[in-house]
């Protein structure tokens, strides 16, 4: 239930001020878990599952490798920096909010 997209310094020069590139949140959708995990729009997300994030490529991997372990709890730790403020949390995806579409 969110959309991530790549940046630089020239696509995101505000958020490269932060971290040197990588990737950050472009949308949340509402209702949905990354809402209800707290993640905003202009999040960088820096690691999920403890594996560093660099590219949307490593995002889609990690999350597929998630949806594929059924033994697994339906939650992935991640850290983010919002501003200067790097912080953890919790994204429980056992919901799916797109039964609903």
């Amino acid at each position: 239930n969110l959309t991530v997209k790549e940046f630089n310094e020239f696509s995101e020069p505000e958020l490269y001020f932060y971290e040197k590139g990588g990737v950050f949140v472009n949308g949340v959708r509402s209702p949905g878990n990354a809402q209800r995990s707290g993640l905003r729009r202009r999040d960088i997300i820096l690691k999920m599952d403890g594996r560093e994030v660099k590219t949307v490529a490593d995002v889609r991997k990690i999350y597929d490798e998630l949806l594929a372990d059924t033994k697994r709890q339906p939650r992935v730790l991640l850290e983010i920096r919002r501003g200067q403020f790097k912080q953890p949390l919790v994204l429980d995806y056992k919901e799916d909010f797109t039964k609903g579409d």
